[in-house]
């Protein structure tokens, strides 16, 4: 059996009967509530997600505890909800329920951030990135803030010794099943992540990314990379974009998404009065 709940619900709240022949599906559920046991999953407004949906796992029904000694934060854990005002322990862990109504565990909700008024679940990430290729044999994702853009984007640190994992592979894997949003800007592929004297990552040891060079190097392996502009339709096209995105050079084929941009920005630059001119500057017709 596979079995969840935290120490706060009694141990066992959520139970799953794993049957021998599907010992090695590649992700196992946490399963169904047991008898007396409610499950939810909830938003940041206490309001339920959609089926597939994720969200905070909320646990009510026997068994859920009265609260920690002296009282002490309990007010942070336990939640009454729905109408008949039952007390339901609020977990920190994300979950969402599949069509057959088994429960998956998705991650902490400490490990949530927001970019861009999208809330992001990195867990979800790094297991894509993790999939994304056997030889791929770890992956961190972190939020960064860019001083000179003044702009935050996501990082993916990935750990590999073989050249057959790039940063085009993962990426065009993360897109084919990720929302834009949630696909890092860059990707920084090391052969050993540093670890510090007890054997652990050492995460303050991890090189900084430096936008600029790295959207360089990630495009490198691009087909017609050092393709130069030829007309002067897609010389004013360049210049344009570089000024708009206060980079030195920008690769005629590049993504607007994968280099860091977004269309909140791309409007906050496009209100610039000089940019305003130019774009209307243009002659489509050329």
């Amino acid at each position: 059996y596979n079995v969840y709940a935290p120490a706060e619900c009694t141990i066992a709240a959520i139970y799953h009967s794993i049957v021998f022949e599907r010992i090695n599906v590649p992700v196992i559920p946490l399963g169904r509530p047991l008898p007396g046991r409610k499950c939810c999953i909830l938003d940041e407004y206490l309001q339920p997600v959609p089926l597939g949906s994720i969200g905070e796992i909320f646990i009510g029904g026997i068994g859920i505890f009265s609260g920690y000694l002296n009282n002490c934060f309990i007010e942070d854990r336990l939640t009454y909800i729905t109408e008949k005002r039952e007390k339901y322990y609020k977990s920190g862990d994300l979950g969402k329920f599949d069509t057959n109504s088994q429960l998956h565990f998705c991650g902490r909700v400490d490990f949530q951030v927001k970019l861009r008024g999208q809330r992001i679940e990195i867990g979800e990430i790094e297991q894509t990135i993790m999939n994304s290729s056997a030889n791929v044999s770890n992956c961190i994702v972190v939020k960064c803030y860019n001083d000179e853009q003044q702009q935050e984007y996501l990082v993916a640190y990935v750990q590999s010794t073989t050249q057959t994992v790039t940063e085009k592979n993962i990426r065009s894997y993360c897109l084919s099943l990720l929302p834009v949003y949630m696909v890092p800007s860059v990707f920084i592929l090391l052969d050993k992540f540093p670890q510090n004297k007890n054997g652990k990552l050492d995460r303050k040891q991890l090189p900084k990314p430096d936008l600029c060079i790295l959207i360089r190097e990630n495009e490198k392996n691009e087909q017609d990379y050092n393709e130069k502009a030829k007309t002067n339709f897609e010389k004013q096209v360049h210049n344009l974009w570089c000024q708009l995105l206060d980079l030195k050079q920008v690769s005629l084929n590049s993504n607007f998404f994968s280099i860091g941009e977004h269309i909140e920005l791309l409007d906050d630059k496009y209100d610039r009065p000089l940019h305003m001119e130019k774009w209307k500057s243009f002659n489509i017709e050329e």
